[in-house]
């Protein structure tokens, strides 16, 4: 029986081995058929020059930054453009700010996320830029000077025709799922722009395929990993707003790419938004969850991602959706044992690399897609399953080593604990983790009572995270991303150790934000907002507080009652020994 078996194995084993030489043999027969890689977008680079000059702040330490410099950096006709500097010296809190004339998309970047973004701007849509540059009290020698412009050039693109990436017609339509972003990287010293598909895992990861860090060179420092990417301009990509424009921590790749479906896949994190100060996870509150494992089940796949569309020309490498059959997952031999290959016939095409697979049914991630070989009957679209050994280890200790997940919205729970297989109670991941780990609690209400008598780190990646049926003091939110409560009843009346301003929550927002700040005693308080001039628009609150939490809600409106424009807004607590200042994301 088991000499039965084994030759089966041997049977299917090969046959799968012939139809993946068979694939690659129409592919080298077929030179004008082209697999979904990374989409291309054409521009080039032209020196320009801008110096601000060298300017020092007031010595008045209770003034805001004042503007030193303006001016107007314009490339005639160019769809888009990015900044890239040659030197800079952005003193404390000392600023740039970058706006299009176009759309008035907006980048603030100081010292710090000047740094993130490797002395280069966010793109930016249309031709001409608006710069300023305001330099803070005590500052000294602060300048910047741009010698170089990335500019976008416009392209007309014909309609796809033949293509070994749709699977018969072109089914894919448009789609707004805010986990899945667009990726973009410059080749080095290249004329071209890659594009690729990224998604938002359960634990806060940011995933894609592996060949889009190697083709797109993402190790040059000039990724970017951008949401709610707006329709194309007759063919010409469209960039989305800075605040949803992200620069990929290159230190932070892990990527395997050998040029094997079935072991193509990248992992990433992502500096905070230089605007906002949040990361993806945070400011799209949206996420996947994971299966790995059997797919027996599995009777139909998703797609979702930016492939490339002529037709109609303002679908170009946005966000589309098509689904179609699930056929296969197996072992490939050519690979070795970790390369596990999903195959689906969905359509797709360049641009689409990276984007996940997705069980239909459950709306669970199962692999991430590679490339696109649907020309029946020889091939399917193919991508990398979630059962890959070394992708589902890079998954599991994203956040660190010896991490045990809980889900109670999971669809398969199990007790092993894993991202894939969590707990679906906090207490059961508290039990488990090993001395010194972390637990990870996705979003969701959690009605248990905990108790921890090791050391260990609570995490919540992904949403509002509630345990027990008192988890904080009435007056006060939980934050997205935080964990709200450890221990059920313990946070009525808390009084905090120190002093504390939590970030404002939503950020962005729109029309209301809430403000939060912890007392450690009976003080005087005041909550002021500020403009990017250092104009007061709001005074919230002037008074004297009793130690504890405290939260209020700020409406976006000034003192008169009007309502203020999009834009960045300071807010300032202060108290006799404490003070701290938040910036807040209005949008409309």
């Amino acid at each position: 029986m088991n000499e039965s078996k084994d030759r089966i194995r041997k049977m299917i084993m090969s046959q799968r081995l012939l139809r993946r030489i068979m694939a690659t043999l129409l592919l080298a027969s077929l030179p004008a058929l082209v697999t979904a890689q990374s989409a291309k977008v054409p521009f080039h680079k032209e020196a320009y020059f801008l110096d601000t000059g060298i300017h020092s702040g007031q010595q008045d330490s209770t003034a805001f930054p004042s503007p030193a410099y303006s001016g107007l950096i314009i490339n005639a006709g160019a769809p888009w453009l990015r900044l890239r500097f040659g030197d800079y010296h952005l003193d404390s809190l000392s600023y740039i700010i970058i706006t299009s004339l176009e759309d008035r998309g907006w980048q603030r970047l100081d010292a710090t996320s000047m740094r993130q973004w490797h002395g280069t701007s966010a793109m930016f849509n249309g031709s001409a830029l608006g710069f300023e540059l305001y330099v803070a009290p005590g500052d000294s020698d602060v300048f910047v000077r741009l010698d170089e412009l990335f500019v976008g050039e416009r392209v007309q693109r014909p309609p796809l025709g033949k293509s070994m990436d749709l699977c018969g017609a072109d089914d894919r339509v448009s789609s707004d799922s805010a986990a899945v972003g667009r990726l973009l990287a410059f080749s080095s010293g290249g004329d071209t722009l890659a594009v690729c598909s990224g998604w938002i895992a359960s634990n806060g990861a940011n995933v894609t395929a592996g060949h889009c860090f190697v083709e797109g060179y993402l190790y040059d420092l000039l990724a970017i990993f951008e949401f709610n990417v707006p329709p194309s301009e007759g063919g010409d990509t469209q960039w989305s707003h800075p605040n949803d424009q992200y620069s990929i921590d290159s230190a932070s790749v892990v990527e395997e790419h050998t040029r094997t479906p079935g072991n193509d896949w990248g992992l990433f994190r992502c500096e905070p938004n230089s605007n906002t100060g949040l990361l993806p996870v945070q400011a799209q509150q949206a996420f996947f969850r994971l299966k790995s494992g059997d797919l027996t089940e599995v009777t139909t796949a998703r797609l979702i991602g930016y492939g490339s569309d002529g037709t109609p020309p303002e679908a170009d490498q946005t966000q589309q959706t098509s689904t179609g059959p699930f056929e296969d997952q197996y072992l490939d031999p050519i690979c070795s044992e970790y390369c596990w290959v999903l195959e689906y016939d969905v359509d797709e095409e360049g641009g689409n690399s990276g984007s996940p697979v997705i069980d239909d049914d459950d709306a669970t991630v199962i692999g991430i897609h590679n490339d696109g070989y649907c020309l029946k009957p020889n091939g399917h679209s193919v991508g990398t399953s979630l059962k890959n050994s070394l992708l589902e280890s890079a998954l599991q200790d994203f956040p660190g080593s010896n991490v045990k997940y809980a889900d109670s919205g999971h669809p398969e729970l199990s007790e092993n604990g894993s991202i894939f297989k969590p707990y679906s109670t906090v207490g059961q991941a508290v039990t488990a983790v090993p001395s010194g780990g972390i637990v990870s609690i996705v979003t969701g209400a959690y009605n248990e009572s905990i108790t921890i008598n090791t050391a260990m780190t609570l995490t919540a990646p992904v949403g509002i995270v509630a345990i027990g049926t008192s988890f904080l003091p009435k007056s006060m939110p939980a934050l997205a991303g935080e964990v709200a409560a450890v221990v059920a009843d313990a946070a009525d009346g808390l009084i905090p150790a120190v002093y504390s301003l939590a970030p404002n929550y939503p950020n962005p927002f729109n029309p209301a934000t809430t403000i939060r700040f912890g007392l450690p005693e009976d003080v005087s308080a005041r909550l002021v907002v500020y403009d990017l001039m250092g104009r007061e628009v709001a005074r919230l609150l002037e008074r004297s507080l009793a130690a504890g939490y405290h939260s209020i809600v700020w409406n976006g409106k000034n003192a008169a009652g009007a309502e203020l424009p999009s834009g960045l807004y300071i807010a300032r607590l202060s108290t006799p020994r404490f003070t701290r200042s938040i910036k807040m994301v209005l949008l409309k």
